[in-house]
């Protein structure tokens, strides 16, 4: 958490862990995202199912980042574009997106936040 921006350390952030963070961006966020682009097939899918367990840990990674808006990887590649908005499209996740309280995730989306313009 020490060079993530987040809920828990927004107000000690400084423009020296921001400048890290685009740092960490450009050196493995990007390469990461651009791996999984080569990996995806046409419909958005890695695996025959598109619904394995790694499938679904890399859409949440992916979901954090995006909601985050970590610059340069918004939006997405086209091939992990489609992979996003199949698994967004899950009733499961569908669920959990929309807060609802039975869900193991729900309540915490809001640790989740942009970095400021300020830091950009």
């Amino acid at each position: 958490l020490a060079v993530s921006y987040n809920a828990f350390n927004a107000e000690a952030f400084t423009k020296e862990k921001a400048d890290a963070l685009i740092k960490k961006e450009e050196d493995y966020i990007k390469p990461f995202i651009n791996t999984f682009e080569g990996l995806c097939d046409a419909d958005g899918k890695i695996t025959s199912t598109g619904t394995s367990y790694g499938e679904i840990v890399l859409w949440w990674a992916l979901m954090l980042i995006r909601h985050g808006k970590v610059a340069g990887t918004n939006p997405f590649p086209p091939k992990m574009q489609k992979f996003m908005a199949r698994i967004d499209g899950l009733p499961e996740v569908k669920k959990v997106m929309a807060g609802d309280a039975t869900t193991q995730f729900a309540s915490h989306m809001h640790l989740v936040v942009e970095l400021p313009a300020k830091y950009r």
